[in-house]
This record gives structure tokens, C-alpha cells and sequence, in this order.
């Protein structure tokens, strides 16, 4: 069972980290900025909390605000695709 719970806390975070990298990747490439995946996590996670931020002004910040990040996150890798997967195989080939 704790390999389990593990488990689960470990794909949460890759799955967090996968949106972050997704919503910056938007950002960056909207200011047509130079793509790398440590700025596109870093501005992803400054985006997600401005509008949690601008959220929680006008709503309560439930399963919906949660949904809405997703979908930016998967868009963001879904418009940025190649360039992602290249940064990503780079960067897994270089840390060998």
C-alpha cells in the first residue's frame, strides 16, 4: 500500500509538472521568447498562481479552476509539440 501511495504522489507531480511546462510554453512562445523547459516550468507555475490569483477575486477556487489550468497546460503541448519533445529528448539524452 505505500509503494502505492507513492506511486500516486509521483505521478501527481509529473503530471503538475507536464501542465506548468505546457502553460509556460504558451506564455513564452505568445512573447516570443526562446523556448527552454526550466523557463517554460518557471513561468507556467508565475501564470497558474496569477490566475488562481484573479480566480479566487471573483469565484471560489474549486475542481473547475483546476480543469481550466489542464487544459491550457495540454494545449500549450499540443501547439508546441515539436519543440517540446525536442527540448525534452535533448535534455534526457544530455543527462546520460
Amino acid at each position: 500500500m505505500l509503494i502505492a501511495s507513492a506511486l500516486g504522489v509521483a505521478a501527481t507531480w509529473v503530471l503538475i509538472t507536464v501542465v506548468l511546462i505546457g502553460l509556460g510554453s504558451v506564455l513564452l512562445k505568445l512573447f516570443e521568447i526562446d523556448l527552454s523547459l526550466i523557463d517554460a516550468f518557471w513561468m507556467g507555475l508565475a501564470v497558474s498562481i496569477a490566475i488562481l490569483e484573479i480566480w479566487n477575486l471573483l469565484l471560489p477556487v474549486t475542481g473547475s479552476a483546476t480543469a481550466l489550468l489542464f487544459c491550457f497546460g495540454i494545449l500549450g503541448w499540443i501547439t508546441n509539440r515539436s519543440v517540446l519533445w525536442n527540448r525534452l529528448s535533448l535534455g534526457l539524452r544530455t543527462s546520460r
